[in-house]
């Protein structure tokens, strides 16, 4: 537009002084220069890069972009990510620093082999026969190729449907890793995802015994399961200076959740977190392995709540979406589901009981802000629907107003007044004797 704008301007002096009366020479010149002026076309200012989008530091985030190299790659109908992890280099084997992504591949496995060897940029048809060959006799392949101008592999092996290994349950076709060297710089951010998951919360004092000074900064790996989060650990080793005195101190001091004395190792739990230390005792290396049960958050991050469902006696149940509270000998049971925990009902607060010789369940769906309450006895059974927003019950009644009356009293122990808030008011204030709190309190707790 401001080439547009100069362009018309400089026109119409142009027009002007051709249609005007003869001046001097001395504003002939001037006029030149003035116009002369207004034609060059003015210097576009400088454009600035966009900022990257910073990277996510949770584990999740090694399987997407920024770090997960193949993450532009649409890989065929029945090929599925299950993980993926970065590996230090290992010198030994020969390995650099690489970044890798696991996956199943469901079909023919002679075409998968075809697949990932020419992903990796391999086309001479001599060398997909070997691979065709390799997995053919021996169930297996090692492709070796580039990727986005880098070395990288594919390590496959034949697996059958329904086999349940460590890390996955293996379809009818291959197990696939596919692996490319990474650049120093790009080993610096994954380094940065491993320490942002990693901590050493679990051991009070001897804490500083492991700071930041004493992490090998080439030792360190993460490795990332979406279908088995138990499964994902990062991998962080210290130098220590005596290694057979540290150990024999942390295990006769910390409340260890195993050890192994032949194996110079022990384990420690710390709430959703499980930690295995390993001593190398002749080079004096502690090496640490760190599940932390939860790949939607940096782990480095998390710390123990001193109010929680656990710290109240609930058992997590991660894999079920479900935190709950027993008392077998009061035939008591509460349960937690909060949305985004993968529960698959409907409800996030029950509460089961019994009084008076009557069964008592409790229901509360965050969705709809309905406490679902139901009194049975027998054959018999009543409810009412409270409104949280409202704190009122609706008008529905059942199955009628007479039998829900008569067994929510007996339940309550009342002959009169508000059966249905008599009812309710077990439950309250059950969970504040138990637990010092309001439901809703309870309610908004963290697991740990």
């Amino acid at each position: 537009m401001k080439r547009l704008v100069k362009t018309v301007i400089s026109f119409l002096m142009i027009f002007a002084f051709a249609c005007a009366p003869a001046a001097t020479g001395a504003n002939t010149d001037s006029t030149a220069e003035a116009t002369e002026a207004a034609a060059v076309t003015a210097t576009p200012a400088p454009t600035t890069e966009p900022a990257p989008e910073p990277l996510g530091m949770a584990p999740i985030d090694l399987l997407g972009k920024g770090y997960n190299l193949f993450f532009d790659v649409v890989f065929p109908a029945g090929y599925t990510v299950y993980g993926a992890f970065f590996d230090s280099a290992q010198p030994k084997k020969g390995r650099n620093d690489l970044f890798a992504l696991n996956l199943t591949a469901e079909g023919d496995r002679l075409e998968i082999t075809r697949y990932c060897a020419e992903l990796l940029g391999v086309t001479d048809e001599a060398m997909l026969a070997a691979y065709a060959d390799a997995m053919t006799n021996d169930g297996y392949a090692d492709i070796t190729g580039t990727y986005a101008g880098k070395t990288a592999y594919a390590w496959l092996k034949q697996t059958d449907a329904g086999y349940e290994s460590d890390q996955i349950t293996d379809v009818e076709g291959c197990r696939i890793e596919l692996a490319v060297d990474v650049t120093s710089e790009q080993a610096e951010q994954y380094r940065a995802l491993v320490l942002a998951n990693y901590s050493t919360a679990m051991l009070g004092d001897f804490a500083d015994r492991f700071g930041e000074d004493t992490i090998r900064r080439d030792m360190l790996s993460i490795f990332v399961n979406v279908q088995k989060p138990d499964k994902t650990e990062v991998y962080v080793s210290h130098e220590v200076k005596d290694a057979v005195a540290l150990l024999t101190e942390m295990t006769g001091t910390l409340q260890t959740s195993w050890y192994d004395e032949d194996t110079a190792s022990f384990g420690l739990d710390y709430a959703m977190q499980r930690v295995k230390y390993s001593f190398d005792k002749e080079n004096n290396i502690a090496n640490v392995a760190l599940s932390p049960n939860n790949n939607s958050a940096p782990a480095g991050k998390f710390k123990k709540s001193a109010v929680s469902f656990t710290s109240l006696g609930f058992t997590s149940y991660p894999n079920d979406g479900l935190c709950i509270y027993k008392e077998d000998q009061n035939h008591l049971e509460i349960a937690i589901a909060k949305p985004g925990w993968g529960h698959v009902e409907d409800w996030n607060f029950e509460f089961l009981g019994e009084s008076n010789g009557c069964s008592l369940y409790m229901v509360y769906a965050e969705a709809t802000g309905l406490f679902h309450i139901a009194v049975n006895k027998g054959d018999e059974g009543a409810s009412a629907e409270y409104i949280v927003a409202e704190n009122a019950f609706a008008s529905d009644v059942y199955p009628d107003e007479e039998t829900q009356k008569r067994l929510f009293s007996e339940a309550a122990g009342i002959t009169e007044g508000d059966y249905r808030a008599a009812v309710f008011a077990l439950f309250t204030d059950l969970v504040q004797d138990r637990f010092g709190m309001t439901w809703q309190e309870l309610y908004a707790l963290p697991i740990w």
